[in-house]
């Protein structure tokens, strides 16, 4: 190499050094002047997954399949919206109960349908009756579909346990 690119080598290497002590050095007294907050993040594992489905999941399964067949965006004929097919009325119930200011849209959502579910029940049906439950959620139904799904839900979960403990 020529003394001329050794020379412009070192001066850009130099530059280039000289600019990253620069920007350390406005990094530094930048946490001087005004520092972050220090916010310790603590990670927890996730718990794990149970085995099998509580009763009562296995309810909740077989009224989303009953309901909706899993379609958060399913529309019914009576005005009820989402998995559970919520209606204008189960939403104000869900309301008065926990004073907090659901809609009727918020039934497209999977995780604010299932927490008016949980409102109703809770409140109505504290001991998660099962029978109960589906009046509950369903005041004019025989429960029929309700139950052949939930039948359904429990001989799928028993094959799954029977399968795992091969």
């Amino acid at each position: 190499m020529t003394d001329k690119v050794e020379d412009i080598i070192t001066t850009v290497v130099f530059s280039a050094l000289t600019l990253v002590c620069l920007a350390l050095t406005a990094v530094l007294i930048k946490e001087l002047i005004a520092p972050e907050p220090k916010v310790e993040i603590i990670h927890e594992a996730p718990a794990p997954a149970p085995d099998t489905l509580t009763e009562w999941q296995q309810l909740q399964l077989a009224l989303i399949l009953t309901e909706s067949k899993g379609d958060a965006t399913a529309v019914g004929k009576n005005n009820d919206y989402g998995i559970l097919q919520i209606t204008p009325i189960f939403v104000a119930e869900a309301n008065r109960i926990s004073g907090m200011a659901y809609t009727h849209e918020d039934a497209f959502d999977i995780d604010k349908s299932l927490q008016m579910f949980s409102i109703v029940h809770d409140y109505y049906n504290p001991d998660h009756d099962i029978a109960k439950a589906i009046k509950v959620h369903n005041p004019g139904s025989s429960g029929y579909a309700y139950r052949q799904n939930l039948e359904l839900i429990r001989n799928m979960e028993a094959a799954r346990k029977a399968v795992k403990g091969l």
